[in-house]
């Protein structure tokens, strides 16, 4: 085998997965003084997806930024500052979430308390706006300030090979861009990639499988050119949009209807990240992700003209499908080697809590890896067992967080209702003090509001479809009662019937 370009023969941490996750970590482990190697099967800049954050998300980036001394950070963590820092780098801004519910065979329809509207604000502004990342821009923007720093981003390298032996990992594999081998020793691996990985999964016999979750859901998806704003569609429907809080299309949009929901994620290049989320992927009329979507979309007479004009963009220019989008593995660390929340699982896009998710991990990886600097990046038993137990409780508690949403998604007000446990814990989340410990992910280390998640899910799970009003209310204000202790934004009652701008997080920076 050959020596590959600037690729060494030995590093005390090897990060596997070169998006936005896996160079962090290696420019957080390199700040700390590290040797650090990156290792990407594919070239930059290349297609992605989890592109949404979330005011969470970005408070922890700017935490990362300011410990770890990176303020090349610091801008994209705001839109208005990233607009100025960093133009050619491609995203889009988010004001906060908008839902809009369709009924088949008739098109959209609202009324004065917007029924079948629910915008929920993150910001009061665009300038300290969350951002949407068009992920093959941010990556390879992240794999080029992982550079600058000294850290060898390998791309192209693809792993065929590891053992462990003595305490060091082997590594081996192919450089595609050379046509040559590779060998690297390292102390540390840190898995970031989302994919099924068989050598490491055949050596740690961490297999992920979809099974114990309440959420079950599959996705066709892609990037459109072309697709108008939904804003300026409801109004040339006679649908007015005056009293929004926020432009509805600078938001992570979704449209719910009977099978699921329609994700639309909007960039300031004229792309627009479009995905179906079904219950039952297979249940769907049509051929391939693309009919899928095409048929489904036909039985809303709106959605199916708004979506007419959208065309493939050249990047991807395909559709993407996945019949279950649940999975997770049997732990997130051993000893040497950490899986990052997003390569340990994932639950579901509907809260956009990907992004926050990991980065939270993260952070918490970043605190490890400093108390482990005299040991070579050695974190010990106690630190791999609290990080295992808190990524597993973590994406727990977002499951039931996400599959009470699924629950009440048949009925306007069931579905607001379920939505504000999300909200709740999101706008606790971020109102709390750096560093303050114990809530966990969303609240997810909090008993008391877990024990109100569970009461929900098991009231949605047992009202049916075509409920009638005094049921749905009875449920509504049962949800709300319960969440009182953990409601410190008005939610459930805006100054605007549906139209939150109560819930926009503090501006003051971290």
């Amino acid at each position: 085998m050959s020596e590959c370009g600037d690729l060494p023969r030995r590093c005390q941490i090897a990060v596997v997965g070169g998006g936005f996750g896996g160079c962090l970590v290696a420019m957080i482990a390199r700040q700390l003084g590290y040797d650090v190697v990156v290792l990407e099967r594919r070239q930059h800049p290349r297609f992605a997806i989890g592109e949404s954050l979330t005011p969470l998300a970005n408070q922890t980036l700017r935490r990362i930024a300011k410990r770890y001394d990176l303020p090349c950070l610091i801008p994209i963590s705001r839109f208005g500052t990233w607009r100025e820092a960093y133009p050619h780098v491609t995203g889009g801004i988010k004001r906060g979430f908008s839902y809009f519910h369709h009924g088949p065979g008739t098109p959209f329809q609202t009324d004065a308390r917007h029924a079948s509207e629910l915008l929920v604000a993150a910001s009061r502004n665009d300038d300290v706006a969350d951002t949407q990342w068009l992920r093959a821009d941010v990556d390879a923007w992240f794999a080029e300030q992982t550079r600058q720093l000294g850290v060898p981003v390998a791309e192209q390298h693809e792993i065929r090979d590891a053992t462990r032996e003595n305490g060091t990992w082997l590594l081996s594999g192919h450089d595609g861009s050379r046509g040559s081998d590779w060998r690297l020793e390292a102390d540390l691996i840190v898995q970031a990639t989302g994919r099924e990985d068989t050598v490491f999964d055949d050596l740690t016999r961490n297999l992920s499988t979809s099974h114990g979750f309440l959420t079950r859901s599959g996705a066709v998806w892609t990037h459109f050119d072309g697709l108008p704003r939904f804003e300026a569609f409801l109004r040339e429907s006679g649908i007015g949009t005056d009293d929004y809080p926020f432009h509805c299309d600078d938001t992570a949009l979704h449209h719910v209807i009977e099978e699921g929901w329609i994700w639309q994620i909007r960039f300031w290049d004229g792309r627009t990240s479009v995905g179906l989320v079904a219950r039952d992927l297979d249940a769907l009329p049509g051929d391939g992700p693309a009919g899928r979507f095409r048929k489904t979309v036909a039985r809303y007479p709106s959605l199916d003209a708004f979506y007419a004009p959208g065309r493939l963009s050249a990047i991807p220019g395909r559709w993407f499908e996945k019949r279950c989008l649940q999975r997770r593995r049997m732990f997130a660390a051993a000893q040497g080697i950490v899986w990052l929340p997003h390569a340990f699982g994932f639950v579901d896009p509907l809260h956009s809590t990907g992004i926050a998710f990991s980065l939270v991990g993260i952070e918490r990886l970043g605190v490890g890896l400093e108390t482990a600097c005299s040991t070579h990046g050695c974190l010990d038993e106690k630190w791999l067992g609290a990080y295992d137990d808190k990524t597993k409780r973590d994406i727990e508690h977002v499951d039931r967080l996400i599959a009470a949403a699924y629950r009440g998604m048949h009925d306007p007000d069931l579905f607001h209702a379920a939505t504000m446990l999300y909200f709740a814990a999101a706008t606790l989340a971020e109102r709390r003090r750096p560093g303050e410990a114990g809530a966990g992910f969303l609240g997810s280390a909090d008993r008391r509001f877990a024990d109100v998640v569970d009461r929900a899910l098991s009231t949605l799970e047992h009202v049916p479809h075509g409920a009638g009003a005094g049921e749905v209310q009875s449920v509504v204000r049962a949800i709300e009662d319960d969440l009182r202790p953990f409601n410190h934004v008005g939610l459930f009652h805006p100054a605007v019937e549906r139209m939150y701008i109560e819930t926009a997080a503090p501006e003051a920076d971290v």
